[in-house]
């Protein structure tokens, strides 16, 4: 039975499905012996234990066959799995919140320990709150790829480009330096996930930067916080690139992106480093869509300046765009057997 607090809406169970894929395998036809030669053909096999559950904190969650799923074949060979769990929360919404912690947890522990990536499908949220029996009329929620901001992809809807590419009749060199970032860039746009596009961005970012003049150098600091301009005991000078300065001056002065701007770039920068303000179910994460397009932006324009294309052509990657990530669907419907399985 749903509880209820004065003031607050009802706290409801909520069966979470997640759709996830689990790798196959290929095995010899019934009957041939593997240590006398190769087969005559290969079978698709499963690798899945069978019906399966696990702790994480204080929940429990199930992994089984989906019964609703495709068939594995040579061509596809994964295997559809469920992944399911029930939590407590007043909407679709909050439990999906609730539920992320738990199901990162056991997704990536198979990730490791498979050494691959597992494909991770859309989340299906419905009330199950006791007493609860097939055919009641409930509401329910489906939802795109389970978010996960590691494995999180936005698609901007306003960047052009040109309708008929045609070769060039001569291609300029490019500088190393440039060439290399072009090397990222062109990384970037293959980049599945925002995460790893922001960090092929920024790396194609980095090297156009450094090859710019008069980048801002600072004396060393002691753990004090007293400056030491020069060495104590032969005068040299103890001035360092001052990075984070340096690319937030290009950012601003080169490239015409915002002072504010430029320092949530260069924040967003230090998830490299497992900054902890920016671990899992950080609500900084939220912007990493809005922040890839606006490295893209700028590192687009500096890499159309060396190529030679003038600024209002195509390709063109606005600041900001509207994006979408995953479509989703909601209502009532009636309770299904597979729903309380």
């Amino acid at each position: 039975m749903s509880s209820t607090n004065p003031g607050q809406r009802p706290v409801r169970r909520w069966r979470v499905a997640v759709s996830v894929g689990f790798p196959g395998r290929f095995v010899y036809p019934p009957g041939e012996d593997p240590t006398k030669g190769p087969p005559s053909r290969l079978i698709p096999a499963s690798r899945f234990a069978g019906r399966q559950s696990g702790k994480v904190g204080d929940y429990v969650l199930t992994l089984d066959r989906d019964a609703n799923g495709p068939p594995m074949t040579i061509q596809s060979l994964w295997e559809p799995l469920l992944l399911t769990l029930d939590v407590e929360a007043v909407d679709p919404q909050a439990a999906l919140d609730v539920t992320r912690a738990p199901v990162e947890r056991v997704l990536d522990d198979f990730m490791f320990r498979l050494q691959m990536p597992v494909p991770v499908g859309q989340v299906n949220v419905i009330d199950a709150t006791p007493p609860v029996a097939i055919g009641q009329e409930r509401d329910f929620h489906i939802s795109g790829p389970f978010p996960r901001w590691k494995f999180f992809a936005s698609n901007p809807m306003d960047n052009q480009t040109e309708v008929l590419p045609r070769m060039r009749d001569d291609y300029p060199p490019l500088s190393n330096s440039y060439q290399r970032s072009v090397d990222w860039y062109v990384k970037g746009l293959n980049a599945s996930f925002d995460a790893d596009r922001f960090m092929f961005f920024w790396v194609a970012l980095e090297l156009v930067e450094a090859g710019r003049d008069a980048r801002p150098r600072i004396p060393y600091r002691a753990s004090c916080g007293h400056e030491i301009p020069t060495c104590p005991v032969c005068n040299t000078p103890t001035d360092k690139l001052a990075a984070g300065a340096s690319i937030q001056e290009y950012l601003r002065e080169l490239l015409g992106v915002s002072a504010p701007d430029a320092r949530k770039l260069w924040d967003m920068r230090q998830m490299v480093h497992g900054a902890s303000d920016l671990e899992f179910g950080s609500t900084k994460m939220n912007d990493l869509p809005d922040l890839v397009q606006l490295l893209r932006s700028a590192v687009t324009r500096a890499l159309k300046e060396a190529m030679g294309i003038n600024q209002a052509d195509p390709p063109t990657v606005p600041e900001q765009s509207m994006w979408f990530a995953q479509t989703g669907l909601g209502g009532r419907r009636g309770i299904s057997e597979d729903d309380l399985r």
